[in-house]
């Protein structure tokens, strides 16, 4: 193991109990980049460290209701930090895979004010 997979196994360590205890019951709920941006999302927000946790337990609460990837999940709490610091309405996305016999044929993509259907040309 190198030392950047090591510090991102030790980002676990500076998670919130709360998430720990998630992680416990359903390991694969984040993997360790994503918990590497988490760890870095809290620490970008050290001083304002409630909020930035309310933030994340918001953002994580979308995670177990498959609402955002893993990968999105610190953004996505950014974005939510954000909001409430300046008082916007959050901006987020959801995108759905329309599936035909095992392969992507398309997406689903809705925001709080757009829906956006793409459909692939040609042979699945």
């Amino acid at each position: 193991m190198n030392r950047e997979d090591m510090y991102k196994y030790l980002s676990f360590e500076k998670l919130p109990g709360e998430l720990i205890e998630d992680l416990e019951k359903q390991p694969s709920l984040l993997a360790r980049t994503a918990a590497t941006a988490v760890k870095k999302f809290l620490s970008d927000h050290d001083e304002n460290h409630e909020n930035a946790k309310e933030a994340l337990f918001e953002a994580w609460s979308k995670l177990l209701k498959k609402e955002v990837e893993q990968t999105k999940l610190a953004s996505l709490a950014e974005k939510i930090f954000k909001s409430r610091e300046t008082k916007e309405v959050i901006q987020t996305s959801i995108v759905h895979k329309i599936e035909y016999d095992g392969k992507v044929a398309g997406n689903i993509k809705f925001d709080h004010n757009t829906l956006k259907v793409s459909l692939k040309n040609g042979p699945i």
